[in-house]
């Protein structure tokens, strides 16, 4: 094993390996989101349709599905994100670059934490679940869960569905 640095080229390949890595969890995201929002009309359809509260329940419930799904796909995302940044920085890219831009505009939250982590050198990234609360997306689904809910309850108490 040398102690050489790598050169130029070694980096951009390792670069473009790091965006098309990211690119292919954020498909992962897109493809999951739209299955299981497809997946959630249907069954609100469904439940109205046949007049049956408990396939209302199960909808309502689609929303934290995906919030798991999100958390989780973005747990493997946010350490390419921090080696693509590590990267830009080696090449000169500036701050302008795609890596930091994409998350500086879409995880602003998370950022100063993946900075630090640039910064540091380290490993493992831990985001405090309280960081996870105040991205947008969480709020949208948080909202989600809570109407599907209330439709559920009112299908079940004031409509008299039938639950089973």
């Amino acid at each position: 094993m040398s102690n050489t640095t790598p050169g130029r080229d070694a980096l951009l390949l390792e670069f473009q390996e790091g965006i098309s890595s990211f690119r292919h969890i954020t498909t992962l995201i897109m493809q999951m989101l739209g299955i299981l929002v497809a997946a959630d009309a249907v069954l609100i359809s469904y439940g109205i349709s046949q007049r049956e509260s408990a396939i209302l329940l199960v909808a309502s419930f689609i929303p934290i599905v995906i919030l798991v799904g999100m958390l989780a796909l973005y747990s493997h995302a946010l350490p390419i994100a921090v080696v693509v940044m590590r990267l830009e920085d080696e090449l000169s890219l500036g701050e302008r670059a795609f890596a930091a831009t994409y998350v500086r505009m879409r995880l602003a939250p998370i950022y100063p934490l993946l900075i630090k982590a640039e910064v540091k050198d380290e490993p493992n990234i831990k985001i405090p679940t309280k960081t996870w609360l105040t991205v947008k997306p969480f709020h949208v689904l948080s909202y989600t869960f809570v109407l599907q809910f209330a439709l559920f309850v009112i299908s079940w108490s004031v409509y008299h569905y039938h639950f089973m």
